[in-house]
């Protein structure tokens, strides 16, 4: 359902991944000589995002892809058995034994030396471009929106999480809390429906969701890569969001 959105952040966090990755090695070439050095992966990971061709500088992404070697560190890259080539591809994943080998310390490193390249703003930049409805100045706004949602020390155990793809459910609801105030609910209602709201079911959208966390809940889960099993619209979206669509436009949501 939110698969365009989890896409904009994937776009620069290349480490937030739709399912977790593998605890074993993919290859068998594990040592320094098939890994490469500091520069290798930095190039890598930098190559990787630049393929998702994000609307942000290329200082910036090359800000990102040091601020993640750094962080996660060369070694545990080879000790997981992670090779250039591997990182290098888009859809890359990483294994479980990356994760599990940081400590709080290590998190809150790479997260602080991410915060520093102003990972906010790019993860907003790219958001902001990946829905129709955001542009000019209400595209400016959420890209403030998203900097100040990823400012100070209490955002750094979500950016970590997300960058390794073990997001807590404190965490996990935290960004949901920061993209559905910093994007609208009704767009990302929008997104999830394909469909293109009324000015009256935007209206209507927005003072429900003051209330009815149906949806914030359900994206929530996405970031930590929990699938909603609920069949009918209602319990995807909210009883009382879900009232606020047209006849024409509950069809659509029902058939997403």
């Amino acid at each position: 359902m939110t698969r365009r959105l989890a896409a904009a952040l994937a776009a620069l966090l290349v480490f937030a991944a739709c399912s977790s990755g593998s605890d074993e090695p993919s290859s068998s070439s594990s040592t320094t000589a098939a890994a490469g050095d500091e520069s290798a992966y930095v190039d890598a990971v930098y190559d990787g995002l630049l393929t998702e061709a994000p609307p942000v500088s290329k200082d910036d992404l090359r800000c990102v892809a040091q601020a993640i070697v750094d962080g996660i560190g060369v070694g545990r890259f080879h000790d997981a058995g992670v090779t250039v080539a591997q990182v290098r591809d888009p859809d890359f994943e990483p294994t479980g034994s990356i994760a599990d080998a940081m400590d709080t310390a290590d998190r809150v490193a790479m997260a602080t030396e991410l915060q520093s390249c102003g990972i906010g703003r790019i993860v907003g930049a790219s958001v902001a471009g990946s829905f129709g409805s955001l542009s000019g100045a209400s595209a400016a706004r959420a890209q403030q929106c998203f900097t100040r949602g990823f400012e100070g020390a209490a955002a750094r155990p979500m950016i970590a999480g997300l960058m390794l793809n073990d997001v807590s459910i404190p965490d996990s609801t935290r960004l949901a809390r920061v993209t559905v105030d910093c994007v609208g609910l009704a767009p990302l209602i929008a997104n999830a429906a394909g469909v293109e709201l009324t000015a009256a079911e935007t209206a209507c959208i927005d003072r429900a969701g003051a209330t009815d966390t149906t949806f914030l809940r359900l994206l929530a889960d996405e970031f930590r890569n929990i699938q909603s099993t609920a069949k009918r619209p209602q319990a995807r979206l909210g009883i009382r969001v879900f009232a606020c669509l047209t006849p024409a436009h509950r069809q659509a949501v029902a058939k997403s």
